[in-house]
C-alpha cells in the first residue's frame, strides 16, 4: 500500500514501512495483526486522514517555510546606527556596530519590517516579500530626535561671604531649544534654584558643598525665589579659535549612548566649522578592555597617531565613525585632558585655544585607592592650572546622571570655559549643534545672581557650592549642575 511515496513492505521476520525505519516481534501472529494496524495508522496519517487531519489529533504541524531579512540602518549623515530593533513579524534583530541586523527564520509570503530606537523617530514600516531559503534587503534612513537643554558659563563669587553662612554668587545659564537655537524672551521666572540637602552615599561626591574633608557636605537654603539682577548677555563674537575634541571611549559609553548619537552630534558641530577655525580629533580609555589603537589617548586619524589641528571638519568625519566602534576600558579623565591642553602650543598662535572634553563618568583613578577626594581635588587643580598658563578655556560636555558633575563643572567654570549638560543622548544633538558659537563666544546667555544660607562657618575659602538650576522653557524643563568656588574676597 502505498500514499505520497510510503511504502510497507513485509520482510519474513521484519517489517519495514519506508521512512519510519524497521520493528522486531515476539511472534508471527501478533507481528501480523500489529503490522496490518500501524501499517492502516501510518498510511491515513501519511494521507492526511485521522480525526479530521490538521492539529486536531494533537500533533504539531510541520514548520512553515521561512527565509531572512537583512536589515541596514543608516542616519541623515549615512552612517550606521547601532542598537535599532529590526521587527519582521514576530522575530526580532538588533543591528550592531555596522549598522546591520539579520531577522531570522521568518515566515515564507509578505511582511511588514519595521526599525525603532530610542532617540530616533520610527521610519515608515516596509514591506518585503520574504523566499524560502533566500534573504531579502531591506534599508532604513532614520531622524534622530533632538531635545533642548544647556549650560553654565561665567560662574563666580559675588562680593564677600557673612561669616561662612551666606554666599552669594553670578552664574550665565546657555538655553538652547531642540533646533540648536539659542532660546530669546525668557524671564526671570524661568529659572530657579532648589534648597539642597546632602542624600548622596559616597561621601567623595558631596551634594551641596565640598570641603577638604568628603564627608563635610552641608545643606543650605536659597534666599531668592528667582534671580536677581537679570539680564540676557550679547556675546562679542565672533572670535576664531582652535578646538581639540576629547572623546570619552570607555566601556560605559555603549551603555549611556547605545545609538551613537554623539558621533551624529560632532558632526553637526564639524559641518559648523567655519574658514579660520581648526579643529582637533582623540579619545580616551584605560586598562586591558581599551580598543583604542594607542590607549589610554588616541589621537585621529591615526596613521599615525599624532595630534594635529585640521581646518576642515568633515575630514575627521571618517574617524568619528572608526570611533564609534571602539568602547571599552576605562576613563582616564584627568590625565587625558591634561595631555590635550598641552598641544595647545600646535594650534595657530592667533586663535583662541580650547580644549572640548566630552564624558558619561568619573575618573577611573579616583573612584578606588590609590585615588582619593583630595587627590582628584588636586588633580583638576593641576589642569586648571596647567591650562590657565597656556592660556587654554576647558569645555565640558557631561552625559547622563552619573556623570561627575562636580568636576566637569569646576574644571570648565575656573578658567574661562562653559559646562553643557545632557541628561540623555537626544541632547547632545542641541549642545554640538551650537558649539561653534560657543566656541567662538557668539552664543547668548542668560546673567543672573543668587545667594545662599547655611550654617556658619560652611561657606569658607577653598570649598565650593553645587547646586543645579532649573530652566522652564515653556516647551520643557531640564536642570543643569554648577559649581562655583569660594574665594578670598
Amino acid at each position: 500500500m502505498s500514499c505520497n511515496g510510503s511504502q510497507v513492505k513485509n520482510m519474513d521476520n521484519r517489517v519495514s514501512v519506508d521512512g519510519y525505519g524497521s520493528m522486531w516481534s515476539l511472534s508471527l501472529a501478533s507481528r501480523s495483526l500489529r503490522v496490518i494496524a500501524l501499517a492502516a495508522a501510518l498510511a491515513l496519517t501519511a494521507c492526511g486522514g485521522g480525526s479530521g487531519g490538521g492539529d486536531d489529533d494533537g500533533g504539531n504541524p510541520p514548520p512553515p517555510d521561512t527565509g531572512e531579512i537583512a536589515a541596514t540602518v543608516v542616519d541623515q549623515f549615512d552612517a550606521p546606527i547601532n542598537g535599532v530593533t529590526i521587527t519582521a513579524g514576530s522575530r526580532t534583530a538588533t543591528t550592531g556596530s555596522a549598522g546591520t541586523a539579520t531577522v531570522t527564520q521568518v515566515p515564507t509570503g509578505s511582511v511588514s519590517v519595521t526599525a525603532s530606537a530610542d532617540g530616533l523617530a520610527d521610519p515608515p514600516a516596509q514591506t518585503v516579500t520574504v523566499t524560502e531559503g533566500e534573504t531579502a534587503n531591506v534599508a532604513f534612513t532614520m531622524q534622530r530626535v533632538t531635545e533642548g537643554t544647556g549650560g553654565i558659563s561665567g560662574a563666580g563669587q559675588e562680593g564677600g561671604t557673612s561669616g561662612g553662612s551666606s554666599f552669594t554668587f553670578r552664574v550665565r545659564v546657555y538655553v538652547i531649544d531642540q533646533d540648536f537655537n539659542p532660546v530669546p524672551g525668557l524671564t526671570a521666572s524661568a529659572f530657579s534654584l532648589a534648597d539642597c540637602t546632602p542624600v548622596s552615599e559616597s561621601p567623595e561626591h558631596p551634594d551641596c558643598v565640598r570641603h577638604s574633608n568628603p564627608a563635610g557636605d552641608a545643606p543650605y537654603t536659597v534666599a531668592n525665589a528667582t534671580p536677581a539682577d537679570f539680564q540676557l548677555v550679547d556675546p562679542p563674537g565672533p572670535v576664531p579659535y582652535a578646538a581639540g575634541l576629547l572623546f570619552d571611549s570607555s566601556e560605559s559609553i555603549g551603555e549611556s549612548d547605545p545609538t551613537d548619537a554623539r558621533i551624529f552630534a560632532t558632526k553637526e558641530f564639524l559641518n559648523d566649522v567655519g574658514s579660520g577655525n581648526v579643529v582637533m580629533l582623540a579619545a580616551f580609555a584605560d586598562g586591558a578592555d581599551s580598543l583604542l589603537p594607542e590607549p589610554p589617548l588616541t589621537y585621529f586619524p591615526c596613521q599615525p597617531c599624532t595630534p594635529e589641528f585640521f581646518d576642515n571638519g568633515n575630514s575627521l568625519f571618517a574617524s568619528l565613525d572608526a570611533l564609534a566602534t571602539l568602547d571599552g576600558g576605562g576613563t582616564p579623565l584627568y590625565d587625558s585632558l591634561e595631555e590635550m591642553v598641552g598641544t595647545a602650543d600646535t594650534a595657530p598662535a592667533n586663535l583662541r585655544h580650547t580644549a572640548v572634553l566630552f564624558s558619561d563618568g568619573k575618573d577611573i583613578y579616583c573612584a578606588e585607592p590609590p585615588g582619593s577626594f583630595q587627590f582628584c581635588t588636586d588633580r583638576r587643580g593641576d589642569v586648571v592650572t596647567l591650562a590657565d598658563q597656556l592660556d587654554v578655556d576647558i569645555f565640558t560636555i557631561g552625559l547622563s546622571n552619573e556623570v561627575d558633575s562636580l568636576a566637569m563643572a569646576e574644571l570648565a567654570l575656573r578658567n574661562g570655559g562653559a559646562f553643557m549638560f545632557a541628561e540623555r543622548p537626544t541632547q547632545l544633538i542641541s549642545i554640538f549643534g551650537v558649539l561653534d558659537l560657543l566656541l567662538s563666544d557668539s552664543l547668548p546667555s542668560y546673567e543672573m545672581v543668587w545667594t545662599v544660607n547655611a550654617a556658619p562657618n560652611t561657606f569658607i575659602v577653598g570649598r565650593a557650592m553645587i547646586g543645579r538650576v532649573t530652566v522652564d522653557t515653556g516647551a520643557g524643563t531640564f536642570s543643569l549642575p554648577l559649581a562655583v568656588q569660594i574665594e578670598q574676597p
